[in-house]
């Protein structure tokens, strides 16, 4: 007797959930959206999720308001991001550290990290083409239209080239 196969689509959202981000979802091949939103997750990234070939398919990743914690710079993975379309992580307790300057995706379109006590300036790496891909990379996020970012401490200018149809 097999095992049946596991929703491509896993929302998880307000179901108490209290515990740390399981290892084992980043094997999951065909989970395209995951939301494990609005629980009591805490911890950090589990190391598993930022390898080579994590979530081979996942598009949609929302973690918001729960408690978790660590370095932005613990979401940065070998393939530039860890999912394709829309990543969520606001509400949450990452640290004071600065935006990832290696984040980078070409098809990215909503980046949510507003409240959480990020610091530091918006990264000047995602304004500029990628080096020797500046065709498809004219910018870090160049599908990039929702960029949420209140709620944090940042401070500086704008990266030049980054353009997103709607920054709060």
């Amino acid at each position: 007797m097999s095992t049946p196969p596991l929703p491509a689509r896993s929302r998880l959202s307000g179901c108490g959930l209290q515990s740390s981000l399981p290892d084992e979802l980043s094997r999951l091949a065909s989970l395209r959206s995951l939301d494990l939103s609005a629980n009591q997750l805490s911890g950090g990234v589990p190391s598993g999720w930022t390898v080579v070939g994590a979530f081979p398919a996942l598009e949609t990743l929302q973690l918001a308001d729960n408690r978790l914690a660590g370095a932005l710079d613990d979401w940065t993975v070998p393939a530039g991001f860890i999912c394709s379309k829309s990543f969520n992580i606001s509400g949450n307790a990452f640290s004071a550290g600065p935006i990832p300057g290696g984040w980078y995706s070409r098809t990215l379109a909503a980046l949510d990290i507003a409240y959480n006590n990020v610091s530091g300036p918006l990264p000047l790496e995602w304004g500029l083409a990628k080096p020797n891909h500046e065709d498809v990379y004219p910018s870090a996020f160049p599908a990039l239209a929702l960029l949420y970012i209140m709620g944090n401490n940042l401070s500086g200018g704008w990266p030049s080239r980054l353009l997103v149809q709607s920054c709060i």
